[in-house]
């Protein structure tokens, strides 16, 4: 990104296929807020028309726009997939040891035809820049609902509330623990 002149440019990076796919919907965390240099940039996901949904993801570092990981392609292109799942319309937590879960979204599917919503969480693991499936899930395949971390009885845990299913709204709020996979489930209201 070239600040100067407001425009992205293209680059490879390992041989990969471009990061910087037109996408609608990505997800962003901001990998290291502490004040450590220079500041770095998760992209997850989204979707394209051309293609639907993505498995992409990329670490950019703004000021510079060094692109470290390449967008992922599907198995059959030979390109490595950074996540287990494509996703759209997910969360994304920051856990206290910089890992960040993403949780649940749109898996299959397109805005005409409609889309398959999954209960799987996948955390990329700040230390290695890798992906790794969760073993626990949500109680209910969702997305497009908010997720905040928060303490409850002294245990880190991630809340969402409500979000979009297959059968409609949901009216659950659901109480993740990343530490053992269990997640608790409440009525909304």
């Amino acid at each position: 990104y070239d600040p100067a002149s407001n425009n992205w440019s293209t680059s490879n990076t390992g041989g990969g296929a471009n990061t910087l796919v037109a996408r609608d919907g990505p997800k962003l965390m901001v990998l290291n807020p502490g004040g450590g240099s220079p500041t770095q940039v998760l992209i997850t996901g989204g979707m394209r028309a051309q293609t639907g949904l993505l498995f992409s993801t990329a670490v950019v570092e703004p000021t510079a726009c060094i692109l470290s990981i390449p967008d992922g392609l599907p198995p059959a292109i030979g390109a490595a997939i950074p996540m287990s799942t494509p996703r759209h319309g997910h969360a994304l937590v920051k856990l206290a040891n910089n890992d960040i879960l993403l949780l649940g979204g749109a898996t299959v599917g397109s805005e005409s035809l409609g889309f398959t919503m999954t209960a799987t969480i996948d955390s990329y693991i700040f230390a290695s820049q890798t992906f790794a499936l969760e073993s626990g899930q949500l109680l209910q395949a969702k997305g497009g609902m908010p997720a905040v971390l928060v303490n409850s009885g002294g245990t880190p845990k991630v809340l969402l509330v409500g979000g979009d299913t297959a059968e409609g709204p949901s009216g659950i709020y659901e109480l993740y623990n990343p530490a053992t996979g269990a997640t608790d489930v409440g009525q909304i209201g």
